[in-house]
Formats: C-alpha cells, sequence, structure tokens
C-alpha cells in the first residue's frame, strides 16, 4: 500500500475565455446566435421582439434585441443568466417551475442564449426589468475579463436603477451588443436569419401571440421581397374559419381565393 505523505484538493478554475470557447462551440454561426436570442425572448413570454442588425456604419456595426417578455429579476440574473450549467430550461421544459404567464413549452436550449451574446460580440449591455422591480443594468466588456486569468477572478457588476428603458409598468429584456466579433454580414445571411425569426411567430391574433419584427439599417433593400406571417395568409389560396363554442361545438366556413391570372375553378 502506498503511503502518501501529502494530500491536496484543488478545485477546477476554468480560464475566463472559457464562455467565449463555449459559445464559438456551441452555437454554429452568428445568425443562430441571434436566433437564440430571439427564442430566448419566446421563452420569456414576450408578445413581440425586434431585431436590429445595424449596418449603417460598417466599422462599427451592433445588434440590438429588445423584447418585451417577463424580464429579469436580480436573483434571476444572479443564479440563471450569470451561471453557465444552470439547468432552469431543463427544470420549465419538465414542468418543475413556471414557464411563464403563456405556460409555454421552452425553445431555448440549455441556456445557449447566454453564450450567444459572447459569441456575438466583445461588448454586452444588458437591461432588464421584472413586474414591480427596478431595472437592472449588466455591462460585460470580454477584453477586460479575459485580461483576468480565471473566471472567478473577473466578476460582473450589475447596477441597479429607476427604470428608464422598461418605464410605467412596462417589462423585458434589452441586449445591446458591439464590437461584433462578425462585421461583414451578407445579404443572403441576413435574409436567412429573417426567415428563421419569422418561422416562430404565431399566425393567430391573441393574447399570447409572438410577433418578430427585424430591421436592417444601412441596408434596409436586403429585407425586399421577404414575407411576413400576415402577408403569406392574405396571400393564402384556401381560407377557413373555424368557431369552437363553450360546448364544443365546432362551425367552420371555407372559401377558395383563386391566384390572379391563373384559370382555377
Amino acid at each position: 500500500m502506498s503511503s502518501y505523505q501529502e494530500e491536496f484538493k484543488q478545485p477546477f478554475r476554468p480560464r475566463a475565455r472559457i464562455l467565449q470557447l463555449l459559445g464559438d462551440e456551441l452555437i454554429g454561426s452568428h445568425k443562430l446566435a441571434v436566433f437564440e436570442l430571439v427564442k430566448n425572448a419566446y421563452d420569456a413570454g414576450a408578445n413581440e421582439v425586434s431585431v436590429v442588425l445595424d449596418l449603417s456604419d460598417l466599422d462599427n456595426p451592433g445588434i440590438i434585441v429588445k423584447d418585451d417578455g417577463d424580464g429579469m429579476s436580480l436573483q434571476t440574473i444572479q443564479d440563471v443568466w450569470l451561471v453557465p450549467g444552470n439547468d432552469h430550461r431543463k427544470a420549465q421544459r419538465e414542468g418543475l417551475i413556471r414557464r411563464g404567464k403563456y405556460n409555454r413549452l421552452p425553445l431555448g436550449e440549455k441556456g445557449l442564449g447566454r453564450f450567444a451574446v459572447h459569441k456575438l460580440g466583445n461588448l454586452i449591455r444588458l437591461t432588464t426589468r421584472a413586474a414591480g422591480l427596478p431595472e437592472y443594468v449588466v455591462e460585460i466588456n470580454w477584453e477586460n475579463i479575459i485580461d483576468q486569468p480565471f473566471l472567478d477572478e473577473a466578476p460582473i457588476t450589475i447596477k441597479q436603477r429607476s427604470p428608464e428603458v422598461f418605464v410605467g409598468d412596462d417589462t423585458g429584456t434589452l441586449i445591446e451588443i458591439s464590437d461584433l466579433r462578425n462585421k461583414d454580414w451578407k445579404r443572403g445571411e441576413v435574409r436567412s436569419l429573417y426567415k428563421q425569426i419569422t418561422s416562430i411567430c404565431s399566425p393567430f391574433e391573441g393574447p399570447e401571440s409572438f410577433v418578430a419584427i427585424m430591421d436592417v439599417p444601412g441596408h434596409e433593400e436586403w429585407l425586399r421581397g421577404l414575407l411576413d406571417t400576415d402577408a403569406i395568409l392574405s396571400r393564402a389560396p384556401w381560407k377557413f374559419n373555424f368557431d369552437i363554442s363553450a360546448l364544443g361545438e365546432i362551425t367552420w366556413s371555407y372559401e377558395f381565393r383563386p391566384i390572379p391570372g391563373i384559370n382555377l375553378e
């Protein structure tokens, strides 16, 4: 039997840049990273999320994602958003914790939204507010963080203030990303991103509906000719209307609207 002279205990100490590395490995492209933020807005109970890919200044483009969802409390920022590996999404999916006001099945996977912001840019500013709470602002400068050798030596400051973005009874989350790691967005990427974020929009109007809006200042023409949900529904040649009564009785009507210029009966 070996005779040990002394015993040492040492926890794992991840390097500060590990979150960027995880973002690079877990999220295949910058387009998918933005889509992940849109899915996070859906999971947060938002009715509307806007994505602004500002390419008006080619030397300093930026990305802004704003939703009107539940927002985050200080505890959620500390225990979920700033804790990689947290099982918050898994618990929501299994119904172990509240899924938000619409009880939506989460679209986000494994908390990738937190890694998405790290993949997209070096400067991150997150502003969020939950119902009845102050507004919280988190600013991350990845160049400063990476200068620190280990993640536990690079604390993030959370600032509390009276609401300036989400005033009155408004709630939600605003993420502003600058000093982008990919400054050369292509037309095809932007159009593909638009199709992705509109693909999860609800075609129905109601309190629980979800709408995604996208703007590309500097290249507005890139989105011309693309259809949103309303345009697709308005052009549909077949239209059904269903009414379901409180007793479960269903009545419906059908209308065929031929495409102009095409002779179909």
